[in-house]
């Protein structure tokens, strides 16, 4: 090979390998909300045996008790968990306010295998939320699916 020909494989090969390697996979529509009850229900389906979700305020100042989070090592399929008070069973993690604040923007998060797309909400989302719903996040906005529809994206997303 030419010493031109060995530059250019060379740094084509750099090139491809800082782009492959600098980029974090991208999250995944696995996780939405849900409202059972009158309750927040956070909705993951589960791509691997551990799973975590935490909800929290989008304002770095806000409250901290206004913080959830829970993990385990078992989960499979899809789960559903409420979003405030004590963890599921299997679960571990702290307990929060009994409450959503209204006015405050929450970010709901997760991974299972892969990362979740975040959804963003307020406690007046809630109320658009219908039976069978679920809340996800979309490119700009989030937007309601049904349920058998979200867990069918949300499985074909799986690794």
């Amino acid at each position: 090979m030419r010493p031109l020909q060995v530059l250019r494989v060379l740094l084509t090969t750099v090139v491809a390998g800082v782009t492959l390697t600098g980029c974090s996979p991208t999250p995944q529509p696995i996780l939405g909300l849900a409202v059972a009850d009158g309750q927040p229900m956070a909705m993951l389906y589960a791509c691997g045996p551990d799973a975590s979700v935490s909800l929290y305020p989008a304002e770095a100042a806000a409250d901290p008790d206004l913080q959830w989070a829970v993990s385990s090592p078992y989960a499979a399929g899809l789960i559903e968990m409420k979003l405030l008070g004590a963890p599921p069973p299997g679960w571990e993690g702290g307990q929060s306010a009994a409450t959503l604040q209204s006015g405050v923007r929450y970010h709901l998060a997760g991974s299972s295998g892969v990362e979740a797309r975040i959804v963003k909400f307020t406690s007046a989302d809630l109320d658009r939320i219908g039976a069978g719903q679920v809340l996800i996040p979309g490119r700009e906005d989030t937007s309601l699916l049904g349920r058998t529809e979200f867990e069918e994206q949300a499985r074909e997303a799986c690794p």
